[in-house]
């Protein structure tokens, strides 16, 4: 157990390994995230089960929270192994088949279609005149990338059967997430080139535009202070003027050429952008789908309360009267003879028993159906009911999802990125902080080597975290 915890955490630090702009290594690849996910949950839930069954109260909020997520979690990987093992199967058994068909779509989409476009642009397309110059520059650039990665792929696209029969293999181990994740990486390795395409004009469309808009304040006789974020007034000398004229003209004129480019390749990486958010939504939905809670909902409302109503009721909803429990009458015929109560001399048994229930009534405190007529006017009687949790509450994490996702999508500032040729980042990822992040960095490999060391009696070797 010691032994799978440590490669455990080594596995997880490395996958938290930080590059370029502070961004983990987990954050680059699909199927890499998942694996992180499953093992942090490993990792948590010795701890999750250990608090929940130490716990004194189980009905408090957070006991029953713990419950919950435990007993989720594993209902949900349960399921996810379960799918991944018949889809995994289907994979395998029809890994030729759906290779070919991967095939010839990815060939015509990725290459043959966009080659054609190219081809297309390099023209006159709808009417539009470009600069001929210009267009046959970047035509032939794009078509040659595009024959280079033809090359490469003729080396990818013939191990395609392979690739797809190792993804069904490893779902049948690691489950259908494992299956989707790969998937996803698969797309983002076939058009890795669309990601080139679209990363040279995007510079090119930026710079454009970034240089069109400062000769534009220059032409106005303004500039832009930086320090202050403001446009000021400027002089300029009449040669600066001038140049600066001729530049945005030529600019402007070019602009076109170079958009129609762009355009191109940010519909390409926008279809790209969309799949893989299809993806992520499909893994926050086999990762983090409330299954237990809903299946608690359905059997047992009470079991996720979400606060108490009181209802108005009837005294009959809370003494009801039976078809067996005859109305109230006197037990004995009673006169009134002086100074001298005299009863019947033979009562009926059904009397005697209703005496008997009367007394037992007297001595218990408890309220029957004949008592309700005796009750003073005005009263009202209040019938406290459980509200259970609606589903609204259970699924509240989609709704922060779908938010992220519109807000990543329709913001202001992806919007005016399409026009002044900022990067489109892919969707970020939507596996959302569900464990403490306290696993996966090289402290806790010391920790569990300096445990390791005090419980064999001797000192762990201090590890350099600098090495």
């Amino acid at each position: 157990m010691f032994a799978f915890r440590v490669i455990t955490t080594a596995i997880l630090a490395i996958l938290n390994i930080r590059f370029g702009r502070d961004v983990p290594l987990k954050h680059y690849s699909a199927a890499a995230q998942q694996v992180d996910l499953r093992l942090q949950q490993v990792c948590f839930w010795p701890g999750q089960y250990t608090a929940w069954r130490r716990t004194t109260e189980k009905l408090s909020p957070v006991a029953q929270a713990q419950y919950i997520g435990f007993y989720n979690t594993l209902w949900l990987i349960a399921n996810d192994i379960i799918i991944g093992v018949a889809l995994g199967a289907f994979l395998m058994e029809n890994c030729h088949a759906i290779a070919t068909i991967l095939e010839s779509n990815l060939t015509y989409l990725t290459i043959d279609s966009l080659r054609s476009t190219v081809v297309w642009l390099m023209g006159w397309p709808a009417g539009l005149k470009l600069n001929s110059g210009l267009t046959t520059f970047l035509g032939e650039l794009f078509l040659w990338l595009i024959h280079v990665w033809s090359g490469i792929t003729s080396y990818i696209l013939p191990a395609l059967p392979t690739f797809i029969y190792y993804i069904g293999l490893t779902g049948t181990f690691l489950g259908s997430g494992m299956i989707v994740a790969l998937t996803s990486d698969l797309l983002s390795l076939v058009t890795f080139h669309l990601f080139v395409f679209y990363a040279v004009a995007s510079k090119i469309y930026y710079w454009q535009v970034t240089v069109i808009l400062s000769l534009f304040s220059l032409f106005r006789g303004k500039k832009r202070n930086v320090l202050r974020n403001r446009t000021d007034s400027a002089e300029y000398d009449l040669d600066q003027l001038l140049l600066g004229t001729i530049l945005f003209t030529l600019l402007v004129f070019l602009f076109p050429t170079v958009a129609v480019y762009y355009i191109l390749c940010s519909l390409n990486r926008v279809t790209v952008v969309a799949i893989q958010g299809t993806a992520e939504i499909s893994l926050a939905f086999v990762n983090h789908f409330p299954l237990f809670a809903l299946m608690l909902r359905f059997k047992d409302g009470k079991r996720l309360p979400a606060g108490i109503r009181f209802d108005i009721c009837k005294p009959d909803a809370i003494a009801p009267r039976r078809w067996w429990r005859p109305w109230h009458r006197p037990p004995a015929t009673r006169k009134q003879s002086g100074d001298t109560l005299k009863s019947s001399p033979n009562p009926p048994p059904r009397a005697t028993r209703r005496t008997k229930n009367a007394r037992k009534k007297e001595t218990s405190g408890t309220l029957t159906a004949l008592d309700w007529d005796a009750r003073p006017p005005g009263t009202t009687y209040l019938y406290i009911k459980s509200v259970p949790m609606d589903f609204t509450s259970l699924f509240y994490q989609y709704q922060y999802l779908f938010s992220r996702v519109w807000t990543h999508h329709m913001s202001s500032k992806v919007i005016a990125s399409l026009f002044t040729g900022e990067t489109i980042e892919r969707l970020p990822r939507l596996q959302y902080p569900t464990l403490p992040e306290m696993y996966g960095s090289f402290a806790d490999l010391e920790s569990l080597w300096r445990g390791a060391g005090a419980w064999f009696g001797r000192e762990g070797a201090p590890i350099n975290k600098d090495a």
